[in-house]
């Protein structure tokens, strides 16, 4: 195996390079170009990793430290609390006053993910060591380390009730674990390639995986018994998610397509086809009756699409971005959608049709993420260029600009009212940030430390 084809298959395909990067390089026709992306990123990896472990034995000073932010940061269910990760560990804040509550410390390599369950008392991490883990989010006390994967594990969830966590590898399989004592009670083994993303239905009865083995399958989360696969893409999955009422399922594929199918019976039920490369995404709206995909079409001509979720007619294509579509998601009614992009602006556009309502611009390089609040009168983008930004969806207005990073924002979300936003990135003044969605003015910097900045790890250094 080459070394280009080794780094595609375990670094590009698996989306170990941060996003919006990974999305560059995919879309990217050219072989050379990504080949030449790709080792760029391997060698840096490996040379920053050294001088990083030549610095800890030198100063013998410990790299893993915490707090720990800057990869990814999200509420608790009622907003009291907020949980940031980055490196090799994660932090839990006081929402209200940016005061660090508990860290999370005792992972092996960096965490790729982290979230509270449904009741905020527990927290699961998952590594690059292998492992996951279970914490008291109260305490920070290390409830139970989940061992048994011989592979990275891409991310860790719980169910609604929070009883069951649910874990997803490069090892090809997927682990259901009692969240009360940390035992294995299931391992779902049958995919040939990583498993990219594992999730439970609403009820949390099944479980949907989704493979680069070109297959998505649903499982009985009880008994671990495969109930359905869904075959019918020519190449890897990307997502795989249940609409609400979980009686359907959509898959998005490099194939250029988008799938329905039934979730009873995994019957194929609508073939999403006007892609012409890879799509990126494909999600319901919360009536399950509308799709939205986004996908790279040509070189430099990228759209997103809404679908009929029923017939599978093409209601709209959504043109007008020249740089990949990172991100693109309904609004809580569904009659809006908002897409983000390389070329630095993000779109709000009419479901119905197709047509955009208003252009957000005003970054000065790409934007990585836009959402709605909960209502869907406000967006909040976030950018490379250091800033965030929040609009008034209606007026089609600024509100204000949320800056002070020195470095890209990777996530900005609204809290449940809509009154603060919660900003993560790589910054040595400040990683995490909770600010007022109205004023734009710093309610608390979440931070501690200098960030050495890998190509798809961040590593805190505390002096």
């Amino acid at each position: 195996m080459s070394i280009y084809v080794y780094l595609k298959k375990h670094f590009v395909q698996q989306s170990l390079v941060p996003f919006p990067m990974n999305a560059m390089i995919m879309n990217t026709t050219s072989t050379k170009t990504r080949r030449a992306i790709a080792l760029f990123f391997f060698f840096m990896t490996i040379m920053i990793g050294m001088n990083t472990w030549l610095y800890a034995q030198a100063t013998l000073t410990p790299i893993w430290t915490t707090p720990f932010v800057g990869l990814g940061a999200s509420y608790s269910t009622d907003g009291s609390k907020i949980l940031t990760f980055g490196g090799y560990g994660a932090s839990v804040w006081d929402a209200s006053t940016g005061r660090v509550l508990i860290t999370l410390s005792g992972h092996g390599a960096s965490v790729t993910s982290a979230v509270f369950n449904s009741s905020g008392d527990r927290i699961v991490t998952a590594s690059f060591d292998r492992t996951a883990k279970i914490w008291d989010a109260n305490t920070g006390l290390l409830l139970f380390t989940l061992s048994g994967h011989s592979g990275v594990i891409y991310s860790a969830v719980f169910n609604s009730v929070g009883d069951r966590v649910l874990t997803a590898s490069v090892d090809g399989t997927s682990k259901i674990w009692n969240a009360s004592s940390g035992g294995l009670l299931i391992t779902l083994r049958g995919h040939t390639n990583h498993v990219r993303s594992a999730v439970f239905d609403s009820k949390g009865d099944r479980v949907l995986t989704a493979s680069y083995d070109n297959t998505a399958k649903i499982w009985d989360a009880v008994t671990g018994s495969l109930l359905l696969t869904l075959s019918g893409h020519i190449e890897q999955i990307y997502s795989a998610v249940f609409n609400s009422k979980g009686d359907r399922v959509v898959t998005a594929s490099g194939d250029g397509t988008a799938k329905i199918w039934h979730a009873n019976s995994g019957e194929l039920l609508t073939n999403l086809r006007g892609h012409k490369n890879h799509v990126g995404s494909a999600a319901f709206n919360s009536t399950g009756d509308r799709v939205v995909t986004s996908g790279n079409e040509q070189m430099n001509i990228f759209t997103a699409k809404i679908w009929d979720a029923v017939s599978g007619s093409l209601i709209a294509t959504l043109s007008g971005h020249s740089g990949v579509i990172y991100s693109a998601v309904f609004n809580s009614v569904g009659n809006r959608v908002v897409t983000a992009s390389g070329d630095g602006t993000a779109k709000i556009w009419d479901t119905r049709t197709g047509s955009v309502v208003f252009n957000v611009s005003g970054h000065t390089s790409w934007v990585n993420s836009a959402f709605f609040n909960s209502v869907g009168d406000r967006v909040i983008t976030a950018s490379a260029d250091g800033t965030s930004k929040v609009w008034n969806v209606s007026m089609g207005g600024l509100i204000a600009t949320l800056s002070g990073y020195t470095n890209r924002v990777h996530s900005a979300v609204f809290n449940s009212m809509g009154d603060k936003v919660l900003t993560a990135s790589n910054d040595q003044a400040g990683a995490a940030k909770l600010w007022n969605a109205a004023t734009g003015n710093l309610i608390e910097p979440l931070t501690i430390g200098i960030e050495l900045d890998l190509p798809y790890l961040t590593v805190w250094a505390i002096e």
